[in-house]
C-alpha cells in the first residue's frame, strides 16, 4: 500500500493572496509559463509547492 501525502490545491483567489498579487497577474504568470497550474474540471487550481518554487526562482538577489 502506497502512502501519498495529500496535495493542497488553492483557488486563484487563494493563490493570488499567498503571492500578494492580483488574480489577473496570477493568470498572466500562468499564461506566460512562469507559474504552473492544474485544471480540475475546467477550474484553475494551484499547488502550494508550485507557488513556493515560483517564489524561490524569483528571489531578488
Amino acid at each position: 500500500m502506497s502512502s501519498h501525502k495529500p496535495v493542497r490545491l488553492m483557488t486563484p483567489d487563494e493563490a493570488a493572496g499567498f503571492l500578494s498579487v492580483s488574480t489577473r497577474t496570477l493568470k498572466r504568470l500562468v499564461a506566460e509559463g512562469a507559474l504552473g497550474a492544474v485544471k480540475i474540471r475546467g477550474s484553475m487550481r494551484f499547488r502550494l509547492q508550485d507557488l513556493e518554487k515560483y517564489i524561490e526562482r524569483s528571489r531578488w538577489s
